[in-house]
């Protein structure tokens, strides 16, 4: 639903937050419209245990956009702001506790501020719009809590919202929680899957039913719904987003249910879906965009419990600023922008996101050899085998800089440990492994020697392992400790044939490898020596990267990015064009995760001696090894 100026003027106070000006673009100018419609797309002529119902008052299966029973969606909630001195509903909601509703954070904003809760109501138990029902409570709002991300977001991302309740809803048959979904699957395994919304509902003649109705939508992938409306979805649709379509599209800030195994969860709130032509109404041909309740489930709770009570993954648990925990680990990655994947040619840096979108140029540069990221300061590394100099940029191409280039022969490939604030590089000419400290440059050392021949290079900042890859009497992959100790052959030929690229996965532990020779991706736990093959049968693969749910590479003879899911699901490919000048010597991936934990070696070296690097060593006493320096 939408207010008129007059009525938004009347919902502000002088305290709130301003949206940043390209919300409130999308809010108000492009091609989206916020909205509350039930519709089919024919239309368009100009506590009780939670997730539980009442079986009597289910009906049959939803066809269209029908009327819902009392009872039959027992978690629903009406937002009713005052406006003009009289209420007037505003969104849809969904009750997740005794004293909470759960929301869109767009729904309590007017002219860019948040609404305050003493205009706000909120209605459970309720059918019909202009009469009342049997269990019918209005109940007033004590706090609203918007994610506290949404007022910083560019464009619609965080919209999400709990409204706190000053008194408890009485639970009966027909008012009842829905469970938050706290499962672990991810939007791709949601693909396909049919769930539910309910709201009150546009009629034939495009003007407010009253009757509460409920439709199923069809969770569509990303790039169906870039497809369906790439100007209007191209850069709105961020990770913790998804799409779903069908005959309607849903009230503003309503839920969209699953059922598993007898029990009702929400998974998504709805956010918009885009206006039809010429007019300000939503199109209920395109797909709806919702947030994807799954990646805040803990903020969920502790915005209704309280912080003392949770306990969340680390993933889930950004770490304030860049400090590191004493106990524990946090996630620092959500600092920095994320999201997007840094593809580098010989002459040029281009940003592409995850999810679509424009793809960027963040950097001009030339003879590019080896590239990885910072995730803990937002940066990358690259180096130049013409000046010899590894140098680094911020994520968008600025603040570029010299690293290091004193006494340098070369940089083939590097990998960046965060978390104990190194560097490692891999050096041809003098058949050398180098370490560094990101801090200090000057405190570096030649960690292995003795003719390798290596190409690519990989750390374990969270194991404290490092992986190189060398063809001196046969392709091996090696690892040892982060001060190259406990060196070991962790395959060799003819378990691999021309391993050009190595990468390890934070969320697993294994060290996954492009063999161009076998033209297959797999990945080995280290420790169990167990393999996998995630892609095989590849098409001129040169280059790979992965995320914790997603492994890319390059195909140099269709020019794209392909990619795969842990689950071995291909990808819509990813168009090379405009990205490289002639086919790409380095990716990284920038995710949403990354995880940032205490070292030994991290500050001040490690307290080590003048002269000595510290290096992490997991089985050394002090968790440390402090080596003499040499170049």
């Amino acid at each position: 639903m939408m207010l008129s100026e007059s009525q938004q003027a009347n919902l502000l106070r002088n305290s709130g937050s301003s949206l940043p000006f390209r919300v409130k673009r999308l809010l108000v100018t492009i091609a989206i419209v916020l909205c509350a419609v039930v519709t089919p797309c024919e239309s368009q002529n100009v506590q009780l245990g939670c997730g539980k119902r009442k079986e009597n008052a289910v009906s049959t299966r939803i066809i269209r956009g029908d009327d819902a029973k009392l009872g039959e969606w027992p978690w629903n909630a009406e937002i009713f702001a005052s406006a003009d001195n009289k209420p007037k509903y505003v969104c849809g909601g969904s009750i997740i506790h005794k004293r909470a509703v759960i929301s869109s954070a767009h729904c309590l904003v007017a002219f860019n501020r948040l609404v305050h809760e003493d205009l706000i109501t909120v209605h459970v138990g309720r059918v019909d719009l202009n009469a009342s029902s049997d269990g019918l409570q209005v109940l007033n709002v004590s706090k609203i809590i918007p994610h506290p991300k949404f007022f910083l977001s560019i464009g619609i991302e965080y919209d999400i919202a709990i409204l706190k309740l000053s008194t408890d809803i009485v639970m009966s048959w027909s008012v009842r929680p829905v469970c938050v979904w706290d499962m672990g699957d991810d939007d791709r395994q949601l693909v396909g899957q049919t769930g539910t919304i309910v709201g009150f509902g546009l009629n034939e003649n495009d003007e407010l039913s009253g009757k509460l109705q409920k439709a199923e939508l069809t969770v569509v992938d990303l790039y169906a719904c870039l497809d369906n409306d790439r100007e209007t979805y191209g850069d709105v649709l961020p990770e913790n987003m998804y799409c779903a379509g069908g005959k309607a599209n849903g009230d503003s800030g309503g839920g969209m249910f699953f059922e598993r195994n007898g029990t009702w969860y929400i998974r998504g709130i709805i956010s918009f879906t885009a206006k039809r032509p010429y007019v300000t109404l939503c199109d209920s041909c395109k797909f709806t965009v919702l947030t994807d309740v799954r990646g805040y489930s803990g903020w969920i709770m502790e915005s209704i419990l309280g912080s003392s009570a949770i306990k969340r993954p680390w993933y889930q648990t950004p770490c304030k600023g860049k400090t590191v925990p004493k106990d524990g680990i946090c996630n620092v990655a959500k600092i920095f922008d994320h999201n997007f994947l840094l593809v580098g040619g010989h002459n040029k840096m281009m940003r592409v996101p995850l999810r679509g979108g424009k793809k960027i140029k963040v950097s001009t540069m030339y003879d590019m050899q080896g590239l990885d990221h910072d995730c803990a300061e937002g940066r990358f590394y690259w180096g130049n085998n013409v000046t010899n100099q590894i140098l680094s940029a911020k994520y968008d191409g600025t603040d570029q800089k010299v690293f290091i280039e004193e006494n340098m022969k070369g940089s083939d490939d590097l990998a960046v440990d965060w978390i104990s604030r190194r560097l490692y590089w891999v050096d041809k000419t003098m058949k050398t492994i180098n370490v560094a400290s990101l801090e200090n440059p000057n405190v570096r050392t030649v960690l292995i020697d003795g003719n390798l021949y290596t190409y690519a290079i990989a750390v374990d900042p969270l194991r404290g392992k490092l992986y190189w890859t060398t063809f001196f009497n046969g392709e091996n992959i090696e690892w040892s400790n982060l001060d190259g100790t406990e060196r070991q052959v962790l395959l060799s030929s003819p378990h691999v044939l021309l391993v050009r690229s190595i990468k390890v996965s934070t969320a697993t532990g294994e060290l996954c490898y492009l063999d161009v020779g076998y033209i297959k991706i797999e990945c080995i736990d280290p420790f169990s020596k167990q393999i996998r093959t995630m892609a095989s049968n590849l098409t001129l693969p040169h280059r790979f990267t992965l995320t914790d749910k997603l492994i890319y590479w390059t195909n140099l003879k269709s020019e794209t990015i392909e990619s795969i899911d842990m689950n071995g699901v291909r990808q819509k490919p990813i168009p090379l064009v405009n990205i490289t000048d002639a086919y790409p010597v380095g990716m990284t991936a920038i995710s949403d995760k990354c995880p940032l934990r205490y070292s030994p070696c991290a500050i001040n070296n490690g307290d080590c001696p003048e002269n000595t690097i510290c290096l992490v060593n997991p089985s050394a006493p002090a968790g440390k090894s402090c080596i003499v320096k040499k170049m």
